[in-house]
């Protein structure tokens, strides 16, 4: 239980002794009003060395060490002096050392050295009073964390995201000491102008090749830096203005005419302007100016000529420079203060293709060859929850349809605002190839509802149990009873459920009511009554606001994304790391493989969470167990 500033909530602190001296038991309900007593029937009054605490491990986010409260602090020191009595080992673990917005991310790779944690180091060491060699982070290399937790190391792997990348197996974080040596150059663009400008162009991934502030202002270097690359963007920032060309096509030589669409961007979208074909010995200046060109770029000179139509094509408004010899009226140098240029790459070419390919064939192979935890069940059951129209009923149809191996939609889906589930569904899938039945079973349900709609409270906790059967009648004002026909009275494990997923529309998630969100924090505690572990899963992630097809290659590090998934994780209280995102089937007529590793890579984590689950459970709740 965590630790909490106000008295009466969290973690008892007359509790703590008795855990350090080993004599609290597993599954043990803390109370933060009343701790444990030497009476209580699971108090163990004569603990072994083996049920001691050998290592406290202090958790604390870094980005809000510095904001503890006085009366936060007052604990840890009151804690820190139970542990020093007993002669316990301890360390301070920093996490969401990836969010820290001081951090450069290049100083992940010799995070010991870096300046700005260690500022953060000393700053966690004084309210606690550990010292700074005793502070640990997320890298196996530690030698200390090697001496101290070497039984315990995975939970020092804290970056609260960094697990997705393994998770979709692409090779993001391959190479890393070039990717990261490779970010001491960075763009001036931010991630959203960054993004609106990848999607203007088709959806591509950017990778910076020349800046000027650091490979010099000069035509010739954007040249060797640039020719042979492929297409190119040109980013050049002159005061508040930010404006540059689309280079469409590769250029190898002089000569090489390509057509370029120039563009500035406004406040809310970017304005483009067609000029034509042009050399690079023409707008780059590298003999001559041609005062014919709707656009030359004199680095050398830190300057833009371009002509008033086009300036007014683009919206520009320019501080144009006071230069006495200009040889036409029409044309206006604008001054040049950075210029950047991105090699543009399509996320879904030719290698990645294969990549995903070769992914969706091992994801599918780990899922059809899945085994639950110890055999204890032979169907891990899932069950859906979620607002009417959410996306849970598409879920299934979308799983069904990657294994069918064409768009199916056996479960009815709409928008209408009552919904359209209102039976409680057990869909087992089969694979097609073999027929056989897959692993898993997605338990379908009645849309909650705000007030009275939606399932009774009663009902959810009945199917939790593994007491209501398939296509069962959901009554809003009245839950099944005993006698109903649907009613299992001695449910075995095979019939509970071990995986819940809240389902949720990820454009309309931060809107939900006070109601709606009491509801879901209700139906949480009855799951964590019943040991069940639960994930959130975000639908819809397609229709966001200038998302495309590349980005669900690593979906979990595009910024819009990541906004939705803190926001979750802030309002709603879900950990990061169960948060996933998918885009179901909904209009479409074709799979499309990288949707497919979305919806494979979210099943997969709801059926390690249902292992989780399954090893959790007390040995008498097993004993039963097809």
């Amino acid at each position: 239980m965590g630790i909490h500033e106000k008295e009466g909530v969290g973690l008892c602190m007359e509790d703590i002794p008795y855990i350090l001296k080993g004599c609290v038991p597993d599954r043990y309900q803390l109370n933060p009003n009343r701790p444990i007593t030497p009476n209580h029937p699971t108090f163990i009054s004569s603990p072994s060395l083996k049920d001691r605490i050998h290592c406290v491990a202090y958790v604390l986010d870094i980005n809000s060490i510095q904001d503890l409260s006085s009366k936060m602090v007052a604990k840890l020191k009151q804690i820190q002096k139970e542990v020093l009595k007993c002669g316990t080992a301890c360390v301070l673990l920093l996490t969401n050392m990836d969010n820290c917005s001081t951090l450069p991310q290049d100083n992940f790779l010799n995070m010991a050295k870096a300046m700005t944690s260690q500022s953060q180091k000393e700053a966690g060491s004084r309210p606690s009073g550990l010292g700074l060699s005793e502070f640990h982070f997320p890298f196996l290399g530690v030698p200390e964390a090697w001496r101290l937790l070497k039984n315990f190391l995975s939970i020092l792997y804290l970056l609260s995201c960094q697990d997705r990348a393994v998770i979709l197996g692409f090779s993001t974080c391959t190479n890393s000491t070039n990717r990261l040596r490779s970010m001491a150059v960075t763009t001036c663009l931010t991630k959203m102008q960054e993004k609106k400008l990848q999607s203007c162009f088709g959806g591509k991934r950017f990778t910076l090749l020349y800046k000027a502030s650091v490979h010099d202002f000069s035509g010739y270097n954007v040249y060797k830096r640039c020719n042979n690359q492929g297409p190119t963007v040109m980013v050049i920032y002159s005061g508040h203005d930010i404006f540059g060309a689309y280079i469409k096509d590769s250029y190898q030589e002089y000569g090489d005419r390509v057509p370029i669409v120039l563009f500035a961007f406004q406040k809310n979208e970017i304005s483009e302007c067609k000029i034509g074909a042009y050399s690079p010995s023409t707008f780059l200046c590298l003999y001559k100016e041609d005062n014919c060109s709707e656009f030359l770029l004199n680095l050398d000179g830190k300057k833009v000529t371009m002509k008033l139509d086009t300036i007014e094509k683009l919206q520009l408004k320019v501080q144009v420079s006071n230069e006495r010899h200009q040889k036409h009226q029409k044309d206006q140098i604008i001054s040049v203060k950075e210029c950047e240029v991105f090699r543009c790459e399509d996320l879904l070419d030719k290698r990645n293709m294969e990549e995903i390919t070769q992914l969706h064939k091992s994801l599918l192979f780990d899922i059809k060859s899945y085994r639950p935890y110890r055999d204890l069940v032979r169907q891990i059951r899932i069950l859906l929850l979620g607002p009417t129209g959410a996306g849970k009923s598409s879920f299934f149809n979308s799983v069904k349809s990657v294994f069918r191996g064409y768009v199916t939609h056996q479960a009815l889906v709409g928008s209408d605002a009552a919904g359209v589930s209102d039976k409680y569904r057990v869909y087992s899938i089969k694979d097609a190839g073999y027929n056989n039945s897959l692993p898993f079973i997605l338990c379908d349900s009645m849309g909650l509802g705000e007030e009275d709609k939606g399932p009774c409270m009663d009902d959810i906790v009945y199917i939790l149990k593994g007491h209501i059967s398939d296509r069962y009648q959901f009554n809003s004002m009245k839950p099944i009873t005993p006698g109903h026909s649907n009613y299992i009275e001695n449910p075995l494990l095979k019939d509970r459920i071990h995986c819940a997923v809240f389902v949720f529309n990820i454009n309309s998630v931060e809107h939900l009511s006070y109601e709606m969100m009491a509801k879901i924090k209700k139906i949480r505690r009855e799951l964590i009554k019943c040991g069940i572990i639960h994930v959130v899963l975000l639908t819809h992630v397609d229709s966001l606001d200038l998302i495309t097809k590349g980005d669900f290659i690593d979906i979990y590090r595009c910024t819009l994304v990541k906004c939705k998934l803190e926001m979750v994780h802030r309002e709603l209280g879900f950990a990061l790391s169960d948060i996933l995102v998918v885009s179901n089937y909904t209009s479409e007529w074709e799979l499309e493989p990288v949707k497919d590793l979305l919806i494979l890579s979210a099943l997969r984590q709801m059926l390690w969470a249902a292992d989780d689950f399954l090893e959790d459970l007390p040995p008498e709740k097993t004993e039963k167990r097809k």
